[in-house]
């Protein structure tokens, strides 16, 4: 079944400062692949370091300035900036500036992360922090 989003309706999904849209969930992709829209407050933290075992993560900037950690290098990525992490990368992810930022984000596998995100959005603020994925 084809997916369409035309406008944005409203967050999916409310994290600290991250408000998250589903573009492709994994339920429409039979978990090939999870695509978001992530936008981002300003000084929002973001994800603590992390890797993940078993998917490929991608970050693609729309707008604003994401501060990217890959293993021990950091990156400062802005509009058209494209990242692919592989799976067992350690990296992690925030708005370090005083803009918003947009970003799109990817998973493949998606591994059911709508659900992951879901329950982060349920916890109190300071116990969602820091931000661990599968």
């Amino acid at each position: 079944m084809a997916s369409l989003v035309h406008h944005d309706p409203g967050p999916d999904a409310i994290i600290g400062g991250m408000r998250i849209t589903y573009l492709a969930r994994s339920d429409e992709t039979t978990d090939g692949l999870g695509i978001y829209r992530v936008d981002m407050n300003p000084h929002a933290p973001g994800a603590g370091l992390h890797r993940h075992a078993r998917l490929t993560e991608t970050f693609s900037v729309e707008a604003g300035r994401l501060a990217l950690r890959v293993d021990d290098a950091d990156h400062d990525l802005g509009p058209g900036d494209f990242a692919l992490i592989p799976p067992g990368v350690a990296h992690a992810f925030a708005n370090r500036g005083d803009r918003p930022v947009r970003f799109t984000l990817s998973f493949a596998p998606a591994l059911g992360c709508e659900g992951f995100f879901a329950g982060l959005a349920r916890l109190p603020r300071k116990a969602a922090a820091p931000i661990r994925r599968p």
